[in-house]
């Protein structure tokens, strides 16, 4: 009797297109007969709690109300019509999975603590039969193998769901704006920055939604690896003085400043014939200077010599278009590259001023910056084999920024500081000795270089004797920032 009324039931909830076997399926109530839907090695069927009589369902098609039934019961199914899927309530409070468009890991919190919603984990081992997580962080190879996202809270020694893919909701995207992506931060927050080396860099997403209750990320995982460079550079003093010398690029500045005035606007640099293909830069003592209502700005004029390697006769580039907007002590160049002799000179933007002025440090700067990539210097090695007795030597790795430089007047010295210094790190044994070979190694850098933005590394070498340097090879590593 109760088979019958069972299948009365069945008859009233589902429609059959065939006379023998059910082609379409279609559930008026789910929730009325969910409970006696069953499963085993038969497939679909109906199954009677008492008895376990087992009546299959032989089906090609299922259908849900397209009313948005929003439950997170644990196995309940419904449309959802936001996203246009079908999901399932996975029995923790306001978490449903969007079939086809989120991957879950079922995983076990072993950390000692409670672990918040929308903080990033990774798997630190395993606990019974499930992966144990703790809190990612971007500065170990270990805890930077991201697991996912937390897709709701979950106290120690308890059962999680972690989002290895899909969206996250009601999260704090810690003050990332929508669009932006994010990568592993410390702690299992995220950060909009790229890590920089020696931290992992790995993708977790984008911010969907900025927000510190409600905000909402779309989780893709995805490590990005990075690509070291090895660069060689040779320097020899071989038939010249003891002086200041450069290499993988050069400062080229005059000693004494330039004073422009509306009256005398204009001064020049460099050597009619000399190859330079440099930057035209400048240091100024602090913001120019402009009376009477109106704009002026700095400009120069020389020969071209753009990365296309075709020269060009007669070429103008800008350093500022307003003399007023600069800040003293720092760098500012052209976009553009000179050779020969070039000329600075101040010229009227806009409007009738009656008086103008700058004082500033002038010349050509030269830097390498990997094809304008963004990255960080991981080694820097020098050897040599000296051809003289030498007590001044010193060699010294620049990083070009527009930051730290020094005006002065006169006697100025282009540059603003090192990263690694021979002779700060050599306070002992750090001579030339006639036909002695020698060596200066870094390993372990972290200085970000932002190529992309105008700076740069070159290598400044001094010599207190003549011809102190016989031969001499430089060897710079740098890991490729560039993202992909």
């Amino acid at each position: 009797m109760k088979n019958l009324l069972l299948l009365i039931l069945l008859i009233q909830s589902i429609v059959f297109s065939a006379a023998y076997q059910a082609k379409h399926i279609k559930w008026a109530n789910l929730d009325t007969l969910v409970s006696r839907i069953d499963t085993n090695e038969l497939g679909v069927g109906i199954m009677d709690q008492a008895s376990r009589a087992y009546m299959p369902l032989y089906m090609s098609k299922l259908y849900f109300d397209s009313t948005d039934a929003s439950s997170w019961k644990y196995g309940q199914m419904s449309i959802d019509s936001d996203h246009r899927t079908v999901k399932v309530g996975m029995g923790y409070e306001g978490v449903q999975l969007q079939l086809g468009q989120e991957q879950y890991y079922y995983t076990f919190n072993n950390s000692g603590g409670t672990l918040g919603d929308g903080l990033v984990v990774y798997a630190a081992g395993i606990a019974g039969d499930h992966i144990s997580i703790d809190l990612a962080d971007n500065s170990s190879v270990a805890s930077s193998q991201v697991l996912g996202v937390l897709t709701h809270d979950c106290d120690d020694q308890k059962y999680c769901l972690v989002t290895q893919f899909g969206e996250v909701n009601d999260v704090n995207t810690f003050g990332v704006a929508a669009n932006e992506r994010i990568y592993l931060g410390s702690n299992g927050q995220y950060t909009s920055d790229p890590p920089a080396w020696p931290n992992a860099r790995v993708v977790l997403g984008k911010v969907i939604k900025s927000g510190t209750t409600d905000g909402v990320i779309q989780v893709c995982v995805k490590d990005q690896t990075r690509t070291a460079i090895n660069r060689t550079y040779g320097f020899t003093s071989n038939g010249i003085g003891a002086g200041t010398y450069y290499s993988a690029g050069f400062y080229g500045f005059n000693s004494t400043d330039a004073n422009l005035t509306q009256g005398s606007a204009t001064v020049t640099y460099g050597s009619s014939g000399s190859a330079y293909a440099a930057h035209a830069a400048i240091v100024p003592s602090g913001a120019g200077s402009v009376t009477g209502g109106g704009q002026v700005g700095l400009r120069v004029t020389g020969v071209g010599d753009p990365s296309t390697g075709i020269q060009l006769a007669s070429f103008t580039d800008t350093v500022t278009t307003d003399i007023t907007s600069l800040a003293g002590n720092n760098y500012y160049e052209t976009p553009g590259k000179f050779s020969g002799n070039i000329t600075f000179e101040l010229y009227v933007v806009s409007g009738t001023p009656t008086a103008y002025s700058l004082d500033f440090n002038y010349g050509f700067a030269k830097y390498e910056d990997f094809s304008n990539r963004k990255f960080t210097v991981s080694s820097f090695e020098y050897v040599w084999l000296a051809a003289a007795n030498d007590g001044d030597f010193n060699i010294e790795l620049l990083h070009h920024k527009q930051t730290g430089w020094t005006y002065a007047a006169t006697g100025f010295v282009p540059g603003n500081g090192s990263v690694v210094e021979f002779q700060t790190d050599r306070p002992f044994a750090h001579d030339l000795e006639i036909g002695q070979p020698g060596a200066y190694k870094r390993t372990n850098l972290n200085t970000v270089v932002d190529g992309a933005g105008s700076e740069g590394v070159l290598v400044r070498i001094t010599t207190g004797a003549n011809n102190s340097i016989q031969k001499s090879d430089i060897q710079l590593i740098i890991i490729d920032e560039t993202e992909h």
